[in-house]
């Protein structure tokens, strides 16, 4: 007959299994989420919602939440603005400046508005999309800004 300590230890190990299963199975998950926002464009959207990934998923939002949770993101709103704004630095970086607007780099993103758009480049940069503009025409008249540059390859 197993004592106590045994039965609890039993306990704990299946826990513990049954975790790293569901974890597993949250990280397949956001395998697929990834794929859907990232690879196949959705977060070029304006509307897209965590809703309408489900539904394209065959899932729910809540285990939706969770996976994206798992890999370090806060909400679905973080990780498709995440995927917006990396889409914007591209955008800046492949581009030539004098001949795109500001509207056609957040629009191609899947912002549906500056206000929107600079409120979480903001956050998600730590600083304004002027400031990154005033490095870019430094750069452009070849003043030299090795932070800018760096900064750009890091995404």
């Amino acid at each position: 007959m197993e004592t106590l300590e045994e039965n609890l230890n039993s306990i704990q190990n299946a826990v513990e299994d049954e975790s790293n299963e569901n974890i597993q199975k949250y990280n397949f998950l956001f395998g697929k989420v990834k794929q859907v926002i990232e690879e196949e464009s959705y977060f070029k959207e304006a509307d897209f919602t965590i809703s309408k990934l489900a539904t394209i998923l065959n899932t729910n939002n809540v285990y939706i939440s969770k996976a994206i949770k798992l890999n370090s993101y806060t909400n679905f709103n973080h990780y498709l603005n995440t995927c917006r704004v990396n889409n914007v630095k591209k955008l800046i970086q492949e581009n030539d400046l004098n001949k795109i607007t500001l509207m056609y780099i957040y629009t191609a993103s899947g912002f549906s508005n500056q206000s929107t758009f600079n409120r979480v480049f903001k956050q998600i940069e730590g600083l304004r999309l002027l400031n990154i503009f005033k490095i870019l025409i430094s750069k452009y008249y070849k003043i030299p800004n090795k932070a800018f540059s760096a900064y750009l390859k890091e995404s």
